[in-house]
């Protein structure tokens, strides 16, 4: 299922809230916290604290970071942009348990 993204985290977690996703995909962006906003909205919604999270970004410092705080946002895959669709595809597939 894809879902059209919002700006605000809260609202992109209530929405989850209503028609729960297999996995979501998050970009890290420097200078911007509404991805960190949003895995730590997921992190405290009962509803969405199982879902698997993949986190994508083009700055390895961030990727560094999201690897180191995986535990407490249940991130289970971190992407380098730029990547190739066969990567995302099979990090997807493995997440959902479709390997």
């Amino acid at each position: 299922m894809v879902r059209r993204p919002t700006s605000h985290p809260r609202l992109f977690v209530e929405a989850l809230g209503v028609t729960l996703a297999d996995a979501l995909i998050v970009d890290i962006v420097i200078g911007q916290s509404a991805g960190w906003e949003l895995l730590e909205q997921l992190h405290v919604g009962a509803a969405t604290t199982g879902i698997p999270v993949l986190v994508l970004s083009t700055d390895p410092r961030l990727l560094r970071q999201a690897q180191e705080l995986s535990e407490r946002y249940a991130t289970h895959r971190n992407l380098d942009k730029p990547f190739a669709l066969d990567a995302l595809l099979a990090h997807i597939r493995e997440m959902i348990g479709e390997v």
